[in-house]
């Protein structure tokens, strides 16, 4: 029985409806009794089966129509996606939240491909895994991006799972993705914030709610004398050491009044137990109920801070104890600079009276001394026996070294007392040296001493600095030079020590052959009132102030001073001074237009022959030398004979006095060779004309001595350039009709001064009226128009400077308040000048007046230009050319119609830029004069209107001056010389 009912009962419900029929229908005698009640149970029990089964197929139907309602609102209610796809990868069933992340119906995307759902960049990836499923049917996770239906990417983190048929064959895949963007980003950020920390010089720590370490990077470590991995893991709390609980209650106390950050000063403990002080912020971050998550803490270990707040401490309190020892000594000093107050007021006294007193004294003296040298010099120019010239010489000499001294004695007052100023404007430098040779050749030619100046080419044509001072340095140097210097040779260089572009720093050195110095007086040489020795003083004079105010002069200026000699063989003194370079602003350039012709210099002197070749060479020519005049004649014939003969002959007329001057001049009359060579003499300045036969025997040029380079270029200028032309540098001849002769008006109250100065200016071919007062000179002014006035500055009741102010009143009454006034002065005080200045006055004399300073003076006030012998007449030059035509149609090759095309605009033009001048004239503005005479003195030039250039180059001169005051006059003069170019054009 137990062996059949088991395969019975497994077909038990298939034949348990027929088994009452089998029972009751069959008449079985041979079955017992017993087998029909087992079978009779059998189907009861078999019916009650098929019931109870029937129930519970039922109870299962709804279980599972209950199972899948609740997987069905699972899927439609989660924020992952799910999808099934077949064995192919394509999609058989997709939730929805697929649908609304794509944006798409769920029937649109079954039969998609997976792959194709995702970012381009995931695709292959994606495919890769489907293969490997299909291979290896297995559970894989997967990372990938999507984008929704706003183009948004989408990161999400998914789970695939294969399906497999009864037989267990891959049928497909079934897979469900979360959304992991936002922890993407919070790890992105998250690593961004841990490489920030692990580069930061600050400690950075991280604790959660029990104070367990998650995370330090090196800086808080290592401040604690730890390794990162030391602290991860562990109790943070004790970092703070013995002090934690006080520290963490203030804490938690901190937190909850201020909303989860503080910001403390604490103590914290090192691993090997020793403490330092930190800046801690913390920074509680907390959950959505409130409780606190995660300690945040960024510290800063201010050791060092609080080293120097302890250090400032102590120097805080040793300052108040230094400000009360202070307080102290001020209240003593107080007293003291009461007194000294009262001191300084008496030494100012003092010293205004010394002022005065110099001033005075330099006044007193001046003003004879004026009528002394002014009367010399017009006796000198007289014609006089040996005698009489012997005592005018001696009288004249006596007189300027009076002066000298008196100079001397002033101006070490003045830098004694600090007042000595510097006057920086622009100048021409090599003109400004030269001046200093002009005046000393005379000192040296009467000691028969060779005098030699010489300027390297390269130097710059004008600088910016102190005219005045820099010759006053020079002077004194130089004459010292001539002074100590019995026989032999003086020689002046300048040459430039550096060169940038806005700044030169120039080297003048004089050279001597005289007594030389011992080289123990040159630490002292330099000091006020020293000579070298009592025996020098006696022998040449002076007050020993010279070199100690020409050093201070040097100092003052910025340069250097020194020397170098030995007893007995002369002395170098140099010095050193770094000057502005200035645009050459119509300066006279050196000429160069020798153009390799050869040229012989005869001179006796080594130094003088190697400074008149270099001379030579920056002239453009071809030197050689000789030393002694029989050299002369052979090596001129040598010359001719190899086809290459010289241009000029540049001798000195003592080489050539006697026999090897007669032999030169014979032979030139007879070799038509040699007398193409054109002879050039030199004579010491001053020298008398015992050579004058020599001169006409050769039919020679003459210069004078020391040779000087823009002399030498004129004259090779007049002797090679065949034209005529007169040579750059050049100084414009004067005019000598007397009928058009300046007015000048002089103003002096002393008689002796009057009387010499109406001389001086007579020779200056000007016509003279001579008034004692300023009243006397208003008066005349408002009578009548004169072209000039020399104003002396000390007169009694109304001064010069009140008269010139007066002169310049609108009120004045005077018929012309722009005349030109030089101020004549016996003050040498720079203030003086400057006052004068500020009246009004064009230009400042001091007295005693040379008749050279005086000339230059009264030339600039009418308008002249250059150097001249004698002063313009009308501020023009009578043989100067209105139109240079012939020079400007060469220019431009010959194009006559281009002339006068040019011609014609500058002439319509021209009006328009007289008038611009005109009105910054009338307002006193020095750069817009400046500029615009600029401007037509380039244009001026351009064009050839000779006379017009002169006149702009006049007025942008004085506008670089600041010499306004008889702008008007030279405007009318421009005007008159517009007119007369236009009448030259147009006749």
């Amino acid at each position: 029985m137990k062996r059949v009912t088991p395969a019975f009962t497994h077909r038990l419900p298939s034949v348990v409806p027929l088994l009452p029929l089998i029972g009751l229908g069959l008449d079985l005698p041979w079955r017992s009794r017993l087998f029909q009640v087992e079978a009779f149970l059998l189907v009861v029990i078999g019916f009650v089966f098929t019931l109870a089964l029937r129930r519970r197929a039922g109870q299962t139907a709804a279980a599972l129509a209950r199972s899948e309602e609740r997987f069905r609102a699972l899927v439609e209610d989660t924020d992952d996606l799910v999808w099934e796809a077949d064995g192919e990868g394509r999609v058989t069933y997709a939730g929805p939240r697929v649908a609304k992340l794509l944006g798409r119906e769920a029937g649109a995307i079954r039969g998609c491909r997976l792959a194709g759902l995702v970012v381009p960049e995931d695709r292959e990836r994606v495919e890769g895994l489907l293969a490997r499923m299909r291979r290896e049917p297995e559970r894989l996770s997967l990372e990938f991006t999507m984008p929704d239906r706003d183009g948004r990417r989408v990161v999400f983190e998914a789970n695939l799972s294969p399906i497999s048929d009864a037989a267990g064959r891959f049928t497909g895949s079934r897979g469900y993705a979360r959304d992991v963007t936002a922890r993407r980003h919070v790890e992105d950020e998250l690593r961004l914030f841990k490489t920030i920390a692990d580069t930061a010089n600050y400690g950075t720590g991280i604790a959660d709610r029990e104070g367990r370490v998650l995370y330090v990077n090196e800086t808080l470590a290592a401040m604690h004398g730890y390794r990162p991995e030391d602290l991860i893991g562990g109790d943070g709390r004790e970092l703070y050491g013995d002090e934690y609980g006080p520290q963490a209650r203030a804490l938690e106390e901190i937190i909850r009044r201020d909303g989860g950050f503080v910001a403390r000063e604490v103590w914290h403990r090192r691993r090997d137990g020793s403490r330092f002080p930190a800046l801690e912020n913390v920074k509680v971050l907390a959950g959505e109920d409130g409780q606190p998550l995660f300690v945040v803490t960024t510290l800063v270990d201010i050791s060092e801070r609080k080293a120097s707040e302890r250090a400032l401490q102590n120097a805080m309190e040793e300052a108040e104890r230094a400000r009360r020892r202070l307080e102290t000594s001020n209240q003593q000093l107080a007293a003291s600079i009461r007194h000294a107050k009262r001191m300084a007021s008496e030494a100012d006294s003092a010293s205004r009276a010394k002022g005065e007193f110099l001033a005075n004294v330099s006044h007193e003296i001046r003003t004879p001394l004026n009528g002394i040298i002014g009367m010399a010099e017009l006796l000198r120019a007289r014609d006089l026996t040996a005698e009489q010239r012997d005592h005018v010489e001696v009288l004249h000499g006596s007189a300027v070294t009076l002066l000298g001294i008196i100079n001397e004695v002033l101006d070490f007052s003045k830098m004694e007392a600090g007042k000595l100023e510097l006057d920086v404007r622009p100048f021409e430098l090599r003109r400004a040296v030269e001046e200093v040779v002009e005046l000393l050749a005379p000192q040296a030619a009467r000691k028969r001493l060779e005098f030699i100046c010489f300027l390297q080419s390269e130097l710059p044509l004008r600088v910016r600095g102190d005219r005045r001072r820099l010759q006053q340095v020079l002077m004194n140097l130089a004459g010292n030079a001539v002074k100590f210097t019995e026989r032999g040779e003086v020689l002046i260089r300048v040459g430039l020590d550096r060169q940038d572009a806005q700044r030169c720093r120039f080297r003048f050195s004089v050279s001597d052959t005289g007594i030389g110095i011992p080289a123990a007086s040159h630490g002292q040489l330099f000091d006020s009132f020293t000579q070298v020795d009592a025996s020098t003083s006696r022998k040449y004079g002076g007050t020993g102030l010279g070199l100690a105010i020409a050093k201070r002069l040097v100092m003052l200026m910025g340069g250097e001073i020194g020397l170098v000699s030995e007893e007995g063989s002369g002395s170098t003194f140099w010095f050193t001074l770094s000057l502005e370079t200035e645009a050459p602003d119509g300066a006279a350039a050196p000429w160069t237009g020798g153009a390799g012709r050869r040229v012989l210099v005869a001179e006796g002197n080594a130094s003088a022959r190697l400074v008149h070749a270099e001379m030579l060479r920056a002239c453009g020519c071809r030197p050689e030398s000789v030393e002694a005049g029989e050299e002369v004649l052979p090596r001129l014939r040598a010359a001719v004979a190899a086809g290459d003969p010289h241009a000029i002959l540049l001798a000195d007329a003592a080489v050539l006095q006697g026999e090897p001057g007669e032999e030169l001049a014979e032979a030139r009359r007879r070799e038509p060779a040699l007398a193409a060579t054109v002879p050039i003499l030199l004579a010491p300045h001053g020298a008398p004309n015992g050579e004058d036969t020599l001169r006409r025997d050769l039919a020679a040029e003459r210069l004078t001595k020391p040779l000087r380079q823009g002399q030498l270029g004129a004259c090779l200028a007049r002797v090679l350039e065949s034209d005529g032309a007169p040579a750059p540098g050049e100084a414009t001849p004067p005019a000598g009709a007397a009928a058009d002769r300046p007015r000048a008006l002089l103003v002096e109250d002393n008689p002796t001064n009057r009387v010499v100065a109406l001389e001086q200016l007579r020779k200056l071919e000007l016509e003279v009226e001579a008034v004692p007062t300023g009243e006397a000179a208003l008066a005349a002014l408002r009578e009548r128009d004169f072209d000039v006035v020399i104003m002396d500055v000390q007169m009694p009741d109304l001064d010069g400077v009140e008269t010139t102010r007066r002169i310049r009143d609108p009120r004045s009454g005077v018929r012309n308040r722009d005349v030109p006034v030089i101020a004549l002065t016996a003050h040498g005080l720079e203030e003086n000048r400057r006052r004068c200045l500020e009246a009004g006055m064009d230009d400042f004399l001091g007295k005693p007046i040379q008749l050279s300073q005086l000339h230059a003076a009264v030339f600039r006030a009418l308008g002249g230009c250059g150097e001249p012998a004698a002063a313009c007449a009308g501020g023009g030059c009578e043989d100067e050319a209105i139109f240079e035509r012939a020079d400007f149609l060469d220019r431009l090759g010959g194009d006559e119609e281009l002339l006068e095309e040019l011609v014609a605009f500058f002439i319509t033009e021209t009006p328009n830029q007289v008038e611009a001048l005109r009105q910054a004239i009338l307002e006193g503005d020095r750069e817009a004069v400046t500029r615009l005479a600029h401007t037509l003195k380039g244009s001026s030039a351009n064009v050839g209107a000779a006379q017009v250039r002169r006149i702009a180059a006049v007025m942008e001169a004085d506008g670089r001056e600041d010499r306004l005051g008889g702008m008007t006059a030279r405007l009318r003069e421009l005007e008159k010389a517009l007119e007369r170019f236009r009448d030259e054009i147009h006749p």
